[in-house]
């Protein structure tokens, strides 16, 4: 049994030999943190979940940030929405903000730093709140129906 408090190192998704891939953007994204004197609690927390979004992204053969669209990121959206947890239940709305919002810093990030020429996360966090209590509203109203 692992010792309290220890974890596995996280293994990064990609080619950190590349340098425009999710893996060795998210690190340098984690190392600009750490500069800035991000607790490391948080900065653990975004390499988390902008890495589950890269993982998602590997699985529909995107594998360098500067090809995400802001398309494909409601696409990322709708599916935090419909995932099942082991349980079976849904990933709470604050749940599915925590998935989100380290995209937005992460792609704010890559725009300040031209390695994208759009920020297609500008509007993420701030549509994302209004769009997930939409949905739930019609889930709502279908299941008293």
């Amino acid at each position: 049994m692992p010792r309290k408090g220890s974890r596995k190192p996280r293994v990064p998704i990609g080619d950190l030999g590349d340098a425009r891939s999710f893996a060795a953007l998210l690190a340098a994204y984690a190392n600009w943190l750490r500069v800035r004197s991000f607790a490391e609690a948080t900065i653990g927390n975004r390499e988390h979940y902008v890495g589950e979004f890269a993982k998602w992204c590997a699985e529909r053969s995107i594998t360098h940030p500067a090809k995400v669209t802001k398309p494909l990121l409601e696409r990322y959206q709708r599916w935090l929405f419909h995932y099942r947890q082991k349980n079976g239940k849904p990933l709470t709305f604050p749940s599915q903000l925590q998935h989100l919002i380290p995209l937005r810093g992460f792609f704010k990030w890559l725009g300040r730093n031209n390695h994208t020429r759009t920020h297609p996360g500008a509007t993420l966090s701030r549509d994302a709140a209004a769009e997930i209590e939409a949905e739930l509203a019609a889930e709502a109203v279908e299941d008293e129906a």
